[in-house]
């Protein structure tokens, strides 16, 4: 079972926790520029970022879901 996309506009991840986001970058018929990455929500301005060590611009986010569990290296 896979966890399910996330709206911003219905919820928030908790600030400073990463997940999977995605950006609409459609640009025409089909979803072929919709960009997934790992980003956080900044608890200080409750906006996006990929970096968290950048002065990047904040992402235009869709949609987010928690990450799986990291695996268990033996």
């Amino acid at each position: 079972m896979y966890p399910e996309w996330i709206s911003v506009k219905d919820a928030l991840p908790e600030p400073t926790t990463e997940v999977l986001v995605a950006i609409d970058g459609h640009r025409g018929p089909s979803w072929s520029n919709t960009i997934m990455l790992v980003a956080y929500m900044s608890a200080a301005d409750h906006k996006f970022y990929e970096e968290r060590h950048d002065k990047s611009e904040p992402l235009d986010v869709s949609f987010w879901m928690p990450l799986p569990p990291f695996p268990e290296y033996n």
